[in-house]
């Protein structure tokens, strides 16, 4: 029953209804499941979904998702510690991170020791399952890093050149990719802006542009807003 709620609250989510006491009641579910096993691994995994999703839902309502997204990830390393080879956990323990990461970069917070973590869960993932999507995420999350540390005057090291490797990487399993176009795009522009000569930078930029078409081609939305800035940036919109 736990499943069949948290599926409930994806399909309401995707109406634009609010899926929070769906996934409550599938976290109210997997709970009474652990009471009689409190090492079922898949059990702890799935309830830790049911928390990072009912943590996604509270951002956009104005409630803090941190309170969840940290019973996720203790729900996550659980199911790690019951099953070392829990793939899915270390994933969707690594996103979370990443998540957490941003929220906090976006408040001011140092946000590395998050960043950190989610990179070693990734690299994890990778470890045990080379094939899955691990390689964009982990890409985002390099991009993150490297800018709150350009944010914050540090230097952001080869934080955008790994993030470029992870898409590219993802890119020649999953050309149809299209967060991994535009993460690289932006990996692109970041170091265009940064370019120590014009032609390294007009390069950066053309292919930043390149990217960001492939990711509004391959219906990645933010593809498109992130070419009006490049737009905007060289001067091309006014």
């Amino acid at each position: 029953l736990g499943s069949a709620f948290r599926l409930l609250a994806d399909a309401e989510a995707a109406h634009g209804l609010d899926p929070r006491p769906s996934l409550r009641e599938s976290i109210a579910q997997f709970e009474r499941a652990l009471q009689v096993n409190p090492r079922y691994a898949n059990a702890l995994y799935n309830r830790g979904i049911a928390y990072r999703s009912l943590g996604d839902a509270d951002g956009p309502r104005g409630v803090d998702p941190r309170p969840s997204w940290g019973k996720a990830l203790r729900d996550f390393d659980r199911a790690i510690e019951c099953n070392e080879n829990h793939v899915d956990a270390y994933h969707h323990s690594a996103s979370t991170y990443s998540e957490l990461g941003a929220a906090e970069a976006d408040q001011g917070l140092d946000p590395r020791e998050n960043f950190a973590r989610a990179i070693a869960d990734f690299d994890e993932a990778l470890r045990l399952d080379p094939s899955r999507r691990a390689y964009t995420d982990r890409g985002v999350t390099f991009l993150r890093l490297a800018d709150a540390n350009a944010a914050r005057g540090r230097d952001p090291g080869d934080g955008y050149a790994r993030a470029i490797a992870d898409c590219d990487e993802a890119l020649t399993r999953n050309p149809r990719d299209g967060t991994a176009y535009d993460t690289r795009g932006l990996a692109h522009v970041r170091l265009g802006e940064s370019a120590a000569t014009e032609p390294e930078r007009a390069e950066r930029f053309a292919r930043a542009e390149s990217d960001f078409r492939a990711a509004v081609q391959h219906r990645e939305p933010l593809g498109l807003l992130n070419l009006g800035d490049l737009y905007r940036l060289t001067g091309r919109w006014d």
